[in-house]
């Protein structure tokens, strides 16, 4: 990912998937301490803010200077992830496509503003999109679904 500033944004394996940082130089900006699940897309908002899936049912969020911000619990029990991914809207709400069922939505603070349980799309549930009227997006192999 690249930001207005043209800094880059990747998930480096070190002696963890780490999330970094480095200038349009190729000069290392930061990296986190925190493990950053590679398999799941991460999302920058509006106001630099980083989301990104950290494993173990929690979703981190770090500043545009890469100091984590917060961390939050999403769901009770161990919920299997797939190839999931990370999205926000122009108001600050992130959405995440967790599991093989779940969409929760998020405000910039990581408090919880919902959880929508879909029916189980064990072929995968993916983020779509968020439209102009504020409804989300997300899809199965053969199924989509608009959240209000």
């Amino acid at each position: 990912m690249v930001d207005s500033d043209g800094n880059i944004y990747f998930i480096k394996r070190d002696s963890i998937f780490a999330l970094c940082s480095v200038t349009p130089e190729g000069e290392t900006r930061w990296q986190t301490n925190e493990f950053v699940d590679p398999y799941v897309a991460f999302h920058i908002d509006k106001d630099g803010n980083i989301y990104a899936y950290g494993g173990q049912n929690r979703l981190l969020s770090f500043d545009y200077e890469g100091n984590l911000r917060w961390k939050r619990e999403m769901i009770s029990g161990n919920i299997a992830t797939g190839t999931n991914s990370i999205i926000g809207d122009s108001s600050g709400r992130i959405y995440f496509a967790y599991g093989y069922r779940y969409v929760l939505g998020f405000n910039q603070n990581g408090e919880k503003l919902f959880t929508c349980e879909l029916p189980d799309l064990s072929d995968g549930l993916i983020m779509g999109a968020i439209t102009p009227s504020q409804k989300l997006i997300v899809c199965g192999e053969y199924q989509v679904f608009c959240i209000k």
